[in-house]
């Protein structure tokens, strides 16, 4: 998903990323304040900076994949603004 492509988008209350997108672009999803839930693939490599941050009622997201899987994800430190507490992987859930 490109840089800043759904940034500030006030409808958007559900993500599923295909297994096609490897990537979450600087501000994707940025002030989605109306986003609710997501389903990231397993397939996913990068998150940039501020992907998720201003999300303000998204507070889980769902991975497809294994908790290794999701450790292996390069994600900036600033990925999300503490909203997302955790994360629901297919073997367990990380706390954030």
């Amino acid at each position: 998903v490109r840089d800043t492509a759904f940034r500030y988008n006030k409808t958007i209350t559900k993500v599923i990323l295909p297994d096609t997108v490897h990537a979450l672009g600087y501000a994707a999803f940025e002030g989605c304040s109306s986003l609710r839930l997501v389903y990231l693939n397993k397939g996913l490599k990068t998150i940039s900076s501020k992907a998720f941050a201003n999300c303000p009622e998204l507070t889980m997201v769902k991975f497809r994949g294994t908790m290794e899987e999701w450790n292996a994800v390069s994600k900036a430190s600033d990925w999300h603004s503490g909203n997302i507490v955790k994360i629901i992987c297919y073997d367990g859930t990380i706390t954030l």
